[in-house]
Formats: structure tokens, C-alpha cells, sequence
């Protein structure tokens, strides 16, 4: 791919491996994270950013061009401050990236989303047709941002349900 992704998340685990492999195959990326992202490309732009904030994130849609959003931002139950701040990085901030993807005509967003949708054994593997129900906070963030991003007309939305993503040095 050429052009240049945004990808949320882009200083954590997931987002940062992610962002490194793009790179690597030339792809420029602006990663925007809450922390500071300590990686050094030359196509690379790091920005500290809150998803809730709207004006911040309008200000990284305008100042970039962006082909794409690669959504790797999430607060962990783990580490909320509140489940109030849990709720609004992972549901607002959703909402306000695909509210910036359709005022800046970025008409591609991939999502990681999560398994925690299905609290519950079922007593057999997870199918696609399952309906979501999550039963803790982080699902239930989850699953609320899929439907936001599901609801924006003009941006397409690529959902990945994902386990626990391990690679190397986690």
C-alpha cells in the first residue's frame, strides 16, 4: 500500500508492531497514542493524542494526508482510570475517529475490536453469526464501538475480533 495510515494506539503493544511492519514495507504512518511513541522512522509521525478530544483530532486529519485508520486504540479494564474514561476512549474515541474519517474522506478504517464480545462458554468454538454478549465493561466497549463504526455512512469498516494478541516480548 502506498500513502500514508493512521494507526490509533500506535506507542502499545499491538498498535507499535503493527506500525513497525508497515514502515518496514514503506508504508508512512501517523501514530497517535496517549503516550508519547518512542519509535525513530522517517516515515513516521508520532503525535501524543486523546481520542475524546475531537479538536486534537481534527488537527491530525488536517495536517496529514490519510489513506487509511488502522484502530488500535484501547483502554484495558486493567488500566481505567474509571469505567467512565474506559468507556469514552473506547466508544467515543471510536466515534470521533470515524466522525474524522467522514469530514476528512478517509473512506477506510480497520478496528480491533475483541472475543470478549461472548462472555460465556458455549460449549463450542465461537461462529460469526453468534450474537455479541459481553457481560464486563471492555467488551461492552467494544461491541458498542463496532455499532458506532457500523453506523457511519461513508466509512467502511474492516472489524477484527481478536484474542489476546501475543508476538515477541510479550
Amino acid at each position: 500500500m502506498n500513502g500514508t495510515v493512521l494507526v490509533t494506539g500506535g506507542a502499545g503493544f499491538f498498535g507499535g508492531v503493527l506500525k513497525r511492519a508497515l514502515l518496514n514495507d514503506g508504508v508512512a504512518c501517523v501514530s497517535v497514542d496517549l503516550q508519547r511513541d518512542d519509535d525513530a522512522h522517517p516515515g513516521l509521525t508520532g503525535m501524543v493524542c486523546d481520542l475524546r478530544d475531537q479538536e486534537a483530532l481534527n488537527a491530525v486529519f488536517a495536517a496529514h494526508s490519510i489513506d487509511a485508520v488502522l484502530h488500535c486504540a484501547a483502554m484495558l479494564a486493567h488500566e481505567m482510570p474509571s469505567p467512565k474514561a474506559l468507556w469514552e476512549s473506547n466508544v467515543q474515541g471510536t466515534a470521533n475517529i470515524a466522525a474524522m474519517c467522514r469530514a476528512h474522506g478517509v473512506p477506510k478504517v480497520v478496528f480491533i475490536s475483541s472475543n470478549c464480545l461472548w462472555a460465556g462458554n458455549i460449549g463450542r468454538p465461537v461462529r460469526e453469526d453468534d450474537p455479541p454478549r459481553p457481560v464486563e465493561i471492555y467488551g461492552r466497549s467494544k461491541w458498542a464501538a463496532e455499532r458506532v463504526l457500523r453506523s457511519t455512512d461513508g466509512v467502511d469498516s474492516v472489524i477484527l475480533r481478536c484474542p489476546t494478541i501475543i508476538d515477541a516480548g510479550r
